[in-house]
């Protein structure tokens, strides 16, 4: 090598490296706690399925991700904003779109972050989930799963799999990449004796269920997994007629959790216990259960609003509950009006679910 040339390496190397530090140093994720602590500030280089990690002028630092509650993602890219805006205002599809467009083009997924690159590929398949393309919204979680087995987001797409595997009725499907879960370790299995739960009732299979629930939390230590177990558990109950059972663990779920997702669900059981107390009486009785049951499943929306197992069967519920009250002397013109609302936007929000068909049917009663 020549001494001119050698000269010139000299003097670009430095360059190219104050280059690289200086663009490892200008992103600017942001790690929002659940705690509320002031989000630590830097890049983000690992987005585990047990860790975090963050790396700033400061130095390095990891954040256990059940701490995490979601990452602001410093990234400029068209699709990317495109997509999470559309996601924002509930446009489901045209948000999966744009991250599915992504990925599909090399030039883009080639250059887009790796370290973000799991969310990418879960936001899209959540984002067909919420659209109502359950057969697509599979196809995308298991290639979520099988790329990105130690990522953040595996809990979750477990979650759409199983509800989406439910929603087309196709449990073989969910059922054959539970075992995989499992592999994870003992927390997952117990995750994953949940979800056979949840398959087993959505067939009416109860009592196999109330077995697979009362397994997972007798095999957890994650106070979530436990409660929402334990919350199924009361679904149980109700379709056993164990309303006062139900109730108890509901009323118990909601004193010992700041879960969001568990106090949706601790909501729903005593809303759907006060709807079927509601329909074994009659007169003011009965309207006044119905207008209590209404209070519980609406809260759900205001409080804890974009929980996919939730939400759609709260605002239906709500709307059953309004019909209901429409029925009464002197209730009808107001409360029909709220229960064609509450079917439209299950209808609306939630395409594709067994709830938004039922709405569908039960609007032209209503009206």
């Amino acid at each position: 090598m020549s001494v001119a040339l050698r000269s010139k390496i000299w003097l670009v190397a430095p360059l190219c490296l104050f280059a690289l530090t200086s663009t490892h140093a200008a992103i600017k994720d942001k790690v929002v706690q659940k705690d509320g602590k002031e989000p630590p500030q830097g890049r983000v280089v690992k987005d585990g399925l047990t860790e975090i990690e963050i790396q700033s002028q400061g130095g390095s630092m990891k954040i256990a991700s059940d701490k995490v509650d979601y990452i602001e993602w410093d990234i400029y890219q068209q699709d990317w904003e495109d997509g999470l805006r559309a996601m924002k205002a509930g446009k489901w599809t045209d948000a999966a779109g744009s991250f599915q467009y992504i990925i599909g083009e090399k030039k883009l997924i080639d250059t887009f972050r790796p370290e973000a690159q799991p969310y990418l590929y879960y936001l899209a398949a959540h984002c067909l989930h919420m659209a109502g393309k359950q057969d697509d919204a599979m196809k995308g979680f298991e290639e979520y799963i099988g790329k990105f087995a130690d990522s953040r987001y595996i809990p979750q797409a477990y979650d759409g799999l199983v509800d989406a595997a439910i929603q087309t009725s196709n449990y073989r499907k969910a059922q054959g990449v539970l075992p995989k879960l499992r592999e994870l370790g003992s927390e997952f299995g117990a995750k994953a004796t949940f979800y056979e739960g949840r398959l087993l009732l959505a067939q009416k299979k109860t009592d196999e269920a109330a077995a697979k629930f009362t397994q997972a939390i007798g095999g957890t230590n994650n106070a979530e997994t436990k409660a929402i177990s334990q919350l199924y558990l009361a679904r149980c109950s109700i379709l056993g007629n164990d309303l006062a059972k139900a109730k108890k663990m509901a009323s118990e779920a909601l004193t010992g959790s700041t879960s969001d997702t568990v106090c949706a669900h601790a909501h729903l059981i005593l809303g759907n216990v006060l709807l079927e107390e509601a329909t074994k009486e009659t007169g003011d009785p009965a309207k006044e259960k119905y207008y209590d049951a209404s209070l519980e499943f609406l809260r759900i929306w205001l409080m804890y609003g974009g929980d996919q197992d939730s939400e759609p069967e709260a605002l239906f519920k709500a709307a059953e509950c309004f019909a209901a009250i429409a029925k009464f002397p002197n209730e009808r013109k107001s409360n029909q009006r709220r229960a064609v609302m509450l079917y439209g936007d299950v209808i609306r929000r939630f395409p594709g679910t067994t709830w938004a068909k039922d709405a569908q049917a039960n609007m032209k009663k209503v009206r």
